[in-house]
């Protein structure tokens, strides 16, 4: 999520002052071991993402819509327990294991298989149109069941969910960067196709871009 929610605070400062942004994200938790939650390295990636963004001029092209949620009520279910103030990294906490990623898999499951659909209508609900009419879907690319899951729920093929997690695994606020950067090289993505870029994360927060190229 960090990745998309830079993104969608750039185009109002550089449609403003005709400036240059730029949004990243990344994530290694291949540093960081297995949590107590089972959750660990093995079906993560390390990665990281940037990208930079410019006024060209032109309104009908770049982001178009934005949608961006927080729930507090949920922050349990993804964290790092001893990481911060609330409980400070101690000798105790790092035999205990709590300074690794955890998470709650089965209810981060629900939870995400009840938002991302909820992303995918609003944002073509805001440009006036269907998922039809959508050129690509990029997921937060946590796992493949949950993407099957979706592409049968919202009724868009799975054909057109960009995907690199059968060759990077979950790289968390990196997985939408490093899709969108793999899929402009290659040609995949090409001016004037519509794209709809969406995220969750430890917070509870969810969200995502309306992308016109």
């Amino acid at each position: 999520m960090p990745f998309l929610h830079a993104t969608s605070q750039v185009p109002t400062s550089v449609q403003v002052t005709a400036a240059v942004g730029f949004a990243m994200g990344g994530t290694a938790p291949g540093v960081g071991g297995v949590g107590a939650s089972g959750v660990g390295a093995g079906l993560g990636g390390d990665g990281a993402g940037a990208a930079i963004l410019s006024s060209g001029g032109d309104d009908k092209i770049g982001i178009q819509h934005t949608y961006m949620r927080s729930d507090g009520k949920g922050w349990q279910l993804i964290q790092v327990p001893s990481s911060g103030s609330r409980k400070p990294v101690t000798p105790e906490t790092i035999d205990a294991r709590e300074i690794f990623f955890q998470m709650a898999g089965k209810q981060v499951y629900v939870f995400a298989t009840e938002v991302i659909p909820d992303i995918i209508n609003t944002l073509c609900k805001k440009a006036g149109i269907t998922p039809a009419d959508l050129d690509y879907i990029i997921p937060h690319q946590a796992n493949i069941r949950m993407i099957d899951f979706i592409s049968k729920k919202s009724d868009f093929p799975k054909e057109r969910f960009l995907l690199n997690l059968d060759r990077c695994g979950n790289t968390s606020a990196a997985s939408v960067a490093l899709v969108l950067d793999e899929n402009l090289r290659n040609g995949t993505i090409k001016p004037g196709h519509l794209v709809l870029t969406m995220g969750f994360g430890g917070g509870l927060t969810w969200g995502g871009l309306l992308i016109r190229f």
